[in-house]
């Protein structure tokens, strides 16, 4: 389950679903309400996603507050630098995009797949702790 959906609406049940999954059955047997759904302005449906990411963001740092997961500067760096990479390449120009080679392409132009590599380098080889 979401940490981020739990938190907004404080309800960890999963019994919660089971109307809402079968709500969605059923309307997915009449194409009128289909269509009429189809009809949510990008807008809206791009708001109620913003909201849900911000959610999803504020139970992760709120999750590494209680942890004290983050305890020096370089801790932050490590969270902080791949999250807004993943985000500055999921907002690359299409121009930007259709200049990387094909063959990269796939891995460069993928926030997650480059946000984890920047985490894995970060921890791994720049940020390395000492084993003392």
């Amino acid at each position: 389950f979401s940490p981020g959906i739990i938190s907004a609406t404080r309800c960890a049940s999963r019994y919660v679903l089971i109307p809402a999954g079968i709500g969605l059955v059923l309307m997915s047997l009449f194409p009128g309400v289909v269509s009429i759904l189809n009809q949510t302005p990008s807008l809206v449906i791009g708001a109620i996603m913003f909201y849900l990411m911000v959610t999803q963001l504020a139970s992760g740092f709120h999750l590494m507050q209680k942890q004290k997961a983050v305890i020096d500067f370089e801790s932050a760096i490590i969270i902080g630098f791949p999250i807004m990479l993943a985000v500055l390449i999921s907002f690359l120009p299409q121009a930007v995009v259709s200049s990387i080679p094909l063959i990269v392409r796939p891995i460069l132009t993928n926030g997650f797949v480059m946000g984890v590599i920047t985490v894995i380098v970060c921890e791994h080889i720049i940020f390395r702790k000492s084993k003392t």
